[in-house]
């Protein structure tokens, strides 16, 4: 695996993130792979 390859990899898991929280947010669905954000929220949520 190239630097390059991973670092498209890389990126790739971060916009599946992101995309998995938004969908989080807009319905209320958990999604498998989001509990580290959901959970990062909830702490700011708790948090202001």
């Amino acid at each position: 695996m190239t630097l390059e390859n991973l670092i498209e990899a890389l990126y790739g898991f971060l916009d599946e993130l992101s995309r998995n929280h938004r969908n989080h947010q807009d319905k209320g669905v958990s999604v498998h792979g989001d509990s580290r954000i959901s959970l990062w929220s909830d702490l700011q949520l708790s948090n202001p």
